[in-house]
C-alpha cells in the first residue's frame, strides 16, 4: 500500500467518482451489497487534491482504518473477497461433512476430507510418524542414482499438482517435473524438466545482504524441523543445506529470466540430457516420476542444468538426505501435527508474508487442504451455489462487449501494421472466455478418501492427479480443462489455451453485484477482464496466436516499439522503494500493470471507467466507478 509515481499521471485524464454510501463493515460481503447505484466513496479523502496525491484522495479514508488494523500478508478489498469464499467453502464442507454421503459421491469425498481434518485427536496421535515411509525411503539411499530417482518419486506422484493460491509449494528436489501443453504443437502434451533445488522463492534470497536475516531464519527453521523428525546433527545438516542451496541459487536463472518464454523451452532426447547434464541420472529420475518410457522432453534454464547436475553429483549423499527430510516435511506441515504446522507457519507466513499470529484456524485449514487436494469439486459444489446461470450469463455479455471495445482499439493501433493487426484481431476474436465455472469437472472416481487418514487422504489425491496427467500424454490437449480452480477468488489469461477465466469465487460484490449499476461491474470486473484479454499481447502472449502456436504477432520494429515502452515503464516501477533498501523489481510487475491501465482503457470505449489505487506491485487497492459524462468535474478538481 504505497504511494505510486508512475500511474498517478496516466489516471488523472479520467473522470470524476460518483457518489455513493459507505459500507458499514469490511468483515461481510453483505457490507459491499449495493442499495441505488452502489459505488463506496467513504473510502476517499476529499481534503486530498487527487493531483497532489491520488492514492490518498481515493482510498485515505479506507487506508487510515486498515493501517491501524493487526498486520496482515494483504490488506485490501481482495482480503474481504478472499476471507468471503473459505467461510462459504467450510460451510459447504461441514454441510457435506454431517450429512454423510457416500464416499465415492464428489460430496462425500469433501465431507470425508474434511472429517479427517478436523479429527484433530487422530492427527496428533500419529504425529509425525504418518512420513516415516517417506523418511525411511530417503535413509535407504545409498548411492546418487538411488537418490536421483527418489526424487522423481517426490516430484511426480508426491508432489502437489492442483493450483493452490492459499498454500505455496515448492519442489523438493533437484529437479521438477510437469506434464503441460506442448507450446508448439498446442493440440499436444508434453514433459518439462525445469532447474529446482531452492526451498527459498528467488536466488537472491542466497546472495543479497540485505536478505541476510532471512537466509539466517531459514538455516534455524531447518534445523527445527530437523530436530523435531529427529534427524541426527540438525544444526550441522540445516548449515550444510543452506550451503547447498546458496551453490545452487548461484547458478541459478533469475525470476526474470524463467519468464522469456522462448529462452525456457528446450527440446532433447532424454538421451541427448544425459549427455548434456551428466552426473544426475535422468533415466532413474522420469523412472520414479513413472516416466520412464518417456523419450523426448523440454527444460527450462538450460545452461543452468550441467551445473546443477555437477552440484547434484559433488553434494555427499548424508546432506542431500538431510535436505530430502526436510523438504517432504516442509510441503506438508499443513497436514501433520500442530507444532510442526505452527513451526512451519511461523517461517513461511509471518516472516515473509506478515501474516498475523495465531494464523488460521483448524477449520480455516480444512477447507486450505481439501481445496487443495479435490478442488474441482469444491469449485463445482461453490458455483452451483453461488453463480445461478443468469448471472453468469450478465458476466459472459459484459465480457464480449470490452472484447469489442479491445478489438476497435486494435483496429485502430497507427504503430502496428495491418498484417499484425489481422494476426491481433483474429487472437482476440479466437480467445475463449470461461466464465464462473466448467460444465465437466473431475470427479474423483476411485480416489479413496478415509475419515481417518488425513495424510493418507492427501497422498492419494496427489497420486491420483499425477496418474491423470500421465495419462493426457497418450491423448489430445483438452482445451476445456480449466487452468485454475473456479471457486478461487483471482482472475486469469492462460497464454497456451488462449484463454480468459473469470472464476465463479470473483463474481461477487464488490466486483461484481447483478443488482448494480452496469457502471458499477465494468468498472470493477470488467476492467478486470480488459486485464485478462491484454494477457494475449503482453510481452509474453505475443508469441503465440490464438490456439497456443509459437508465433510472433508483431514484426521485429514493432516489438521493439512495445519493448522500448516496456522498459521506461519498467525502469519507472523499478524506481520506487517502498521499503528501505528493497526496490520494486519492475520486470516482474510491468506486464501486469500495463494490463491495468489497458483494462481502464476499454471499458472507457463502452462508456464506463475506473479510477484505481495502486500499490507498490500494481495490484489495485480499491476502486470507484465513474460514467465519461463526467470528465469536466475530474478536471475541474485536478486544479
Amino acid at each position: 500500500m504505497y504511494r505510486t509515481t508512475g500511474f498517478t499521471a496516466l489516471l488523472l485524464i479520467l473522470p470524476c467518482l460518483a457518489a455513493a454510501q459507505t459500507p458499514a463493515s469490511r468483515d461481510t460481503i453483505t457490507s459491499f451489497a449495493v442499495s441505488g447505484w452502489g459505488v463506496a466513496r467513504g473510502d476517499g479523502d476529499p481534503a486530498v487534491r487527487p493531483g497532489d496525491d491520488f492514492f490518498r484522495f481515493q482510498n485515505g479514508a479506507w487506508f487510515a482504518q486498515v493501517h491501524g488494523e493487526a498486520p496482515q500478508s494483504m490488506n485490501s478489498y481482495w482480503r474481504d473477497l478472499k476471507r468471503l469464499a473459505p467461510r462459504r467453502l467450510t460451510d459447504i464442507l461441514q454441510e457435506a461433512a454431517a450429512h454423510g454421503h457416500d464416499t465415492e459421491s464428489p460430496e462425500g469425498k469433501a465431507g470425508a476430507f474434511y472429517r479427517s481434518f478436523m479429527n484433530q485427536g487422530t492427527v496428533e496421535s500419529r504425529g509425525l510418524g504418518v512420513l516415516e515411509p517417506g523418511l525411511a525411503a530417503i535413509r535407504r539411499v545409498r548411492d546418487h542414482a538411488q537418490l536421483a530417482e527418489l526424487m522423481g518419486v517426490e516430484g511426480g506422484p508426491e508432489m502437489p499438482r492442483t493450483i493452490n493460491l492459499v498454500v505455496k509449494q515448492f519442489p523438493p528436489g533437484a529437479f521438477s517435473v510437469t506434464i503441460q501443453q506442448d507450446a508448439r504443437h498446442p493440440e499436444a502434451w508434453l514433459v518439462n524438466v525445469g532447474a529446482a533445488g531452492m526451498l527459498l522463492p528467488s536466488p537472491d534470497y542466497y546472495s543479497n545482504s540485505r536478505n541476510a536475516d532471512i537466509k539466517t531464519a531459514y538455516e534455524a527453521y531447518i534445523a527445527q524441523v530437523l530436530e523435531q523428525l529427529g534427524w541426527e546433527s540438525p544444526r550441522d545438516r540445516a548449515r550444510d543445506i543452506v550451503a547447498l542451496e546458496t551453490r545452487i541459487a548461484a547458478v541459478s536463472w533469475s525470476l526474470e529470466q524463467l519468464r522469456d518464454v522462448l529462452t525456457t523451452d528446450n527440446r532433447m532426447t532424454v538421451a541427448e540430457l544425459a549427455g548434456f547434464a551428466p552426473g544426475f541420472d535422468w533415466h532413474g529420475f522420469l523412472r520414479g516420476a513413472g516416466l520412464g518410457k518417456v523419450s523426448k522432453l523440454t527444460i527450462d534454464a538450460k545452461s543452468s542444468f550441467p551445473a546443477l547436475a555437477r552440484i547434484f553429483a559433488e553434494t555427499p549423499i548424508a546432506v542431500w538426505q538431510a535436505r530430502q527430510a526436510f523438504a517432504i516435511a516442509d510441503r506438508d506441515a499443513i497436514a501433520l501435527n500442530d507444532s510442526l504446522y505452527r513451526t512451519s507457519y511461523r517461517f513461511r507466513n509471518v516472516l515473509f508474508n506478515g501474516a498475523s499470529i495465531p494464523g488460521p484456524s483448524r477449520a480455516s485449514r480444512a477447507w486450505m487442504i481439501t481445496d487443495g487436494s479435490i478442488g474441482e469439486i469444491m469449485g463445482d459444489l461453490y458455483a452451483r451455489r453461488f453463480v445461478p446461470a443468469s448471472t453468469k450469463a450478465v458476466v459472459a455479455a459484459m465480457a464480449e462487449n470490452i472484447r469489442g471495445a479491445l478489438d476497435a482499439r486494435l483496429a485502430r493501433a497507427e504503430w502496428l501494421s495491418p498484417a499484425s493487426k489481422a494476426k491481433a484481431r483474429a487472437k482476440l476474436a479466437s480467445t475463449q472466455l470461461d466464465i464462473s465455472n466448467p460444465e465437466r469437472f473431475e470427479q474423483y472416481e476411485g480416489l479413496v478418501v478415509r475419515d481417518d487418514d488425513l495424510y493418507g487422504n492427501v497422498m492419494r489425491a496427489r497420486a491420483f492427479a499425477w496418474t491423470r496427467r500421465i495419462t493426457d500424454l497418450g491423448h489430445r490437449f483438452d482445451r476445456t480443462r480449466w487452468p485454475l480452480p473456479w471457486q478461487n477468488v483471482t482472475y486469469w489469461y492462460d497464454v497456451p489455451t488462449n484463454t480468459v477465466e473469470v472464476p465463479a469465487g470473483l463474481i461477487e460484490p464488490p466486483f461484481f453485484d447483478i443488482h448494480a449499476d452496469p457502471a458499477v461491474n465494468f468498472g470493477a470486473l470488467g476492467t478486470q477482464i480488459g486485464q485478462m484479454f491484454m494477457g494475449a499481447f503482453d510481452d509474453v502472449g505475443r508469441h503465440f496466436d490464438g490456439m497456443g502456436r509459437r508465433e510472433e504477432l508483431f514484426t521485429p520494429e514493432e516489438s521493439e516499439h512495445f519493448l522500448a515502452l516496456r522498459r521506461a515503464l519498467s525502469a519507472q516501477y523499478s524506481a520506487i522503494e517502498p521499503i528501505p533498501g528493497f526496490h520494486v523489481q519492475g520486470d516482474l510487475v510491468v506486464d501486469e500493470a500495463i494490463a491495468d491501465v489497458e483494462g481502464i482503457r476499454e471499458n472507457q470505449l463502452v462508456g464506463y471507467g475506473l479510477v484505481v489505487g495502486l500499490n507498490g506491485t500494481g495490484d489495485k487497492l480499491d476502486s470507484a466507478v465513474f460514467t465519461r459524462q463526467s470528465l469536466i468535474g475530474m478536471l475541474e478538481r485536478l486544479g
